[in-house]
């Protein structure tokens, strides 16, 4: 059996060019040149097809790296401000610094007390992070994992005490 090629479709050419009906099913060979006439000029239109969708992904990859990076900034200035104070437990070491201190100037002077204060002033400085943890304090420096680029619509940043809105 011997192909026909028969040509009895329309050449679909690019988007902005024009394309050409050959009518009814001919042999390939007797609108073959004029096919190959109408190629050259789908070449430009291909081109400037292929360079806007270049330029459309330069510009969509540029905005997503622009909002990676503003991302990227705002965990790091939220994890240094949740590093910047741990409200709770300072607040909660500063409530049983008075206890303790009126303990300690209490007339009694037994060897008990001397042992519960010092017990007690070790677990102040262990819960008051401005005693037990000045360096990490002190220190801004932020290591984020490298994939982190932001968080996403169903998983918000955790609330901080600045995004708290005072009523």
């Amino acid at each position: 059996m011997n192909p026909t090629f028969l040509m009895q479709r329309r050449v679909e050419p690019p988007a902005g060019s024009c394309g050409q009906d050959w009518g009814q099913a001919r042999p390939l060979e007797s609108v073959l040149h004029k096919v190959l006439e109408t190629i050259p000029s789908w070449e430009a239109v291909l081109k400037e097809q292929r360079l806007e969708a270049e330029r459309q992904k330069a510009k969509a990859e540029a905005a997503e790296k622009r909002c990676v990076k503003a991302a990227r900034e705002q965990e790091i200035l939220r994890r240094q401000r949740a590093r910047l104070i741990n409200l709770e437990a300072w607040e909660r070491a500063q409530r049983l610094r008075r206890p303790v201190q009126a303990v300690e100037n209490g007339q009694s002077n037994a060897s008990e007390k001397a042992a519960w204060l010092e017990w007690a002033k070790a677990q102040i400085y262990l819960l008051d992070p401005i005693e037990s943890e000045l360096l990490d304090l002190l220190n801004l420096k932020v290591e984020l994992e490298s994939y982190f680029s932001g968080y996403s619509s169903w998983n918000k940043a955790p609330e901080d005490w600045w995004s708290i809105e005072s009523d």
